[in-house]
């Protein structure tokens, strides 16, 4: 008798039929669509690449929102800076300035 791995494939599926053996292929169909799972929906030929997007950005004048954010977070960096060089000033020079404001 010959062993299973000596069969040609023909023979092998009639042996596995005739003891009860049936391979079914189906697609799979039971896989769980949850929030974490992203359908690619956009074909790749539609979609621009992130360097396009940040070229078309760029190439348009500012908005008034974008100005005024970065405005902002200049200010937040300068402000504390400037504020606290002119405490130094005043710190280092109050007796000048004591005498320049009791002389008057």
């Amino acid at each position: 008798m010959n062993t299973t791995r000596d069969l040609d494939e023909a023979t092998r599926r009639a042996r596995q039929e005739a003891i009860g053996l049936f391979v079914e292929l189906k697609p799979a169909t039971n896989s769980k669509q949850d929030d974490t799972m992203q359908e690619n929906q956009v074909t790749p030929t539609n979609k621009t690449t992130r360097a396009a997007q940040v070229l078309e950005h760029l190439s348009k004048p500012p908005t008034f929102k974008e100005v005024a954010i970065y405005e902002a977070k200049k200010a937040a960096v300068w402000a504390p800076v400037l504020a606290s060089t002119l405490l130094g000033v005043f710190w280092v020079n109050k007796r000048y300035i004591l005498k320049a404001v009791t002389r008057v």
